[in-house]
């Protein structure tokens, strides 16, 4: 698989900020609160660039994580297209169909 999907995928799916004990954050993977405007962001770094990018302001975790879902695997399924050519038929249908989840798969629920 090429790298940047590989990539792309790891930060779908990474373990948030923990400290030893709690779940440093609280929230889904992509989102962020912003105390000042009392709202809640999704926060993104599209592949081939080096710099977190601020979507908007929503007043609930659940509607700032929708707009990371959506900018997530549209980035997953742009680089799949892109790289069809290097992978197998089975590999491009799963990362077609890829869905980003609320919380990480290593996460205990």
């Amino acid at each position: 698989m090429p790298e940047i999907i590989n990539s792309a995928l790891a930060s779908a799916t990474k373990r948030r900020n923990f400290n030893k004990y709690v779940n440093v954050s609280g929230y889904p993977i992509g989102v962020a609160y912003n105390a000042t405007k009392d709202k809640y962001y999704a926060r993104i770094t599209p592949f081939g660039h080096d710099k977190q990018v601020i979507l908007h302001y929503w007043d609930k975790a659940e509607e700032a994580f929708q707009e990371y879902m959506l900018f997530k695997e549209s980035e997953i399924r742009i680089l799949t297209v892109r790289y069809r050519d290097k992978l197998p038929e089975q590999l491009f249908d799963a990362l077609i169909k890829y869905e980003v989840l609320f919380y990480s798969p290593h996460e205990e629920r």
